[in-house]
């Protein structure tokens, strides 16, 4: 875990996401091998998620923006990262927009220039949202709510090997 000291913690939001990164939840997390912590540059937080599942496919991570947080969902950004940047629309891998369309409550998602493969991935997330799905970001539970939906789909759907309450 590489955490970018500060002089200071910034603000309320980021004293709390370093607690939560000591909890239980997410350090079992850690520990499976399901995410890892890259970096913390307030108000960002990156995340290498699934590696315990690696396919030989480029380290996946996830780019958090959480200025917010955990009053409201943090904006996610698909990451490569032996790259360092953001992964495009257009590539995004399917356990991705199965995320995004099956949890459209859960996080935001950083606006793109149009393209065509943006629209049925848009209509998918409108169509989730006008079905009021229950899961949801719940501000009183922990940045885990977001990493074991992003694990149970990027482990292509299957369940995980446990239960995790999601609150609605």
């Amino acid at each position: 875990m590489t955490c970018h000291p500060n002089t200071e913690i910034s603000s309320v939001g980021e004293r709390l996401l370093r607690r939560h990164l000591q909890c239980e939840s997410f350090v079992n997390g850690v520990e499976r091998g399901f995410w890892r912590l890259v970096t913390l540059r307030w108000p960002s937080a990156l995340f290498a998620i699934g590696e315990v599942f690696s396919t030989g496919a480029p380290d996946v991570g996830i780019n958090l923006c959480l200025h917010q947080y955990p009053i409201s969902a943090p904006t996610l950004q698909l990451w490569d990262l032996s790259t360092n940047s953001r992964i495009s629309a257009r590539v995004w891998p399917s356990w991705f927009i199965d995320f995004i369309t099956r949890y459209p409550n859960l996080v935001k998602l950083q606006p793109e220039p149009y393209s065509p493969e943006l629209l049925p991935i848009s209509i998918a997330i409108a169509r989730g949202l006008k079905q009021r799905r229950e899961t949801g970001w719940c501000p009183p539970a922990d940045i885990t709510q977001v990493l074991f939906c992003l694990v149970e789909c990027f482990r292509s759907g299957r369940p995980l090997p446990f239960e995790y309450p999601l609150a609605g």
